[in-house]
C-alpha cells in the first residue's frame, strides 16, 4: 500500500474550496429514447405500456430520504399525460425543467420546428405545476457547432416568456365543439392568431379537417397556422428498415390512439 501526501497549498486549497454536487434527471418514458427512435413510431406512444410514474416516484422517495434536490428536465408530452407527477415534483421542492415536448433532436428540426417544441413544453410544464421554468437540455445533446441558432432560440423564449401562450387540449373533433371552442377564443380576447399543432405530417392527422372550421368562423378575426411534419406518404418517420424491426420486436396489437391537444394564447390559440 502505497500513500501519498498533498502539499500544503492543495491541502490549504481543499480547506476553503466550496464544491456543489448537481444532480439531473430526464423525466422521459423507456420509449421515447433516441435509441429506440427508428423502431417505435411517436405514433405509437400513446398506445406503449407507460412505467414513468412508477419510476420518477421511486425516485422521489430515495430523494426524500436523502434530503437531496435535483433538476427534473422534463418532456411536455409526459407533462401532458401525467400533470400530477408533474406537480408532485414541484410540490417536493424539486427545480422542474424542460427537454422538449417530444424527444425530437435539435438536429432533426428547422429553427421553427425547434422554437414552436421548446415553447409548447415550457407553456405546458408552467401551466400544470405554476412555476416558472428556466432550464431546457436538448434531448441526446444535439445542439452543437452546427445549429448555434439554437441558443438564440431558447434565449428569445425566455426573454417572451410562456405567458403568451395558453394551451387547449381540443378532445372531440366530430361533431365540432362550436360553442366550446368560441368560448375559449372569447376568453382570450387579445388573441390574434390561432395555430393547430399536430405529430402526424400535414397531409394527414385532423388538420385537414379543423382547418375548415377555423377559417369559417375566426379567418377574418385571426391568423390561423399550422404546426406539423412536412407532407408526407406515411405517419411515420421512421425507415422502412425499422418499421420491419418494430414489426418484428413488438408483440401484441398496435393500437393507434388519438390525441388532440390544442393550446391558446394571449396572442395565439393552438390546436394541438
Amino acid at each position: 500500500m502505497s500513500t501519498t501526501m498533498a502539499s500544503p497549498s492543495l491541502r490549504a486549497a481543499s480547506a476553503t474550496t466550496t464544491f456543489v454536487n448537481a444532480l439531473t434527471i430526464d423525466v422521459e418514458d423507456y420509449f421515447q429514447v433516441s435509441a429506440f427512435a427508428p423502431h417505435i413510431d411517436r405514433d405509437n406512444w400513446p398506445a406503449m405500456e407507460c412505467r414513468i410514474e412508477q419510476n420518477v416516484d421511486r425516485i422521489l422517495a430515495m430523494l426524500a430520504d436523502a434530503n437531496a434536490r435535483a433538476t427534473f428536465f422534463t418532456l411536455g408530452w409526459v407533462a401532458e399525460r401525467y400533470p400530477a407527477l408533474i406537480q408532485r415534483i414541484a410540490d417536493c421542492g424539486h427545480e422542474l425543467a424542460s427537454h422538449g415536448y417530444s424527444h425530437q433532436r435539435a438536429t432533426d428540426q428547422t429553427p421553427q420546428e425547434f422554437r414552436s417544441d421548446i415553447t409548447l413544453a415550457k407553456a405546458i410544464i408552467e401551466d400544470i405545476a405554476g412555476v416558472e421554468v428556466r432550464g431546457y437540455r436538448a434531448p441526446s445533446f444535439s445542439i452543437g457547432d452546427a445549429n448555434t441558432w439554437a441558443f438564440d432560440a431558447i434565449a428569445a423564449r425566455d426573454e417572451r416568456g410562456s405567458s403568451q401562450v395558453a394551451v387547449v387540449r381540443v378532445e372531440q373533433l366530430y361533431p365540432w365543439p362550436y360553442g366550446g371552442v368560441e368560448a375559449i377564443v372569447s376568453s382570450y380576447p387579445n388573441a390574434d392568431e390561432l395555430v393547430w399543432l399536430q405529430e402526424e405530417p400535414e397531409n394527414m392527422g385532423a388538420w385537414n379537417f379543423v382547418k375548415g372550421k377555423l377559417y369559417e368562423h375566426y379567418d377574418d378575426t385571426h391568423q390561423i397556422t399550422r404546426i406539423s411534419r412536412y407532407e408526407s406518404g406515411s405517419p411515420a418517420t421512421a425507415s422502412r428498415l425499422g418499421r420491419m424491426l418494430a414489426s418484428r420486436s413488438i408483440e401484441g396489437p398496435r393500437a393507434a390512439v388519438a390525441s388532440s391537444p390544442g393550446w391558446i394564447s394571449t396572442s395565439r390559440l393552438i390546436g394541438v
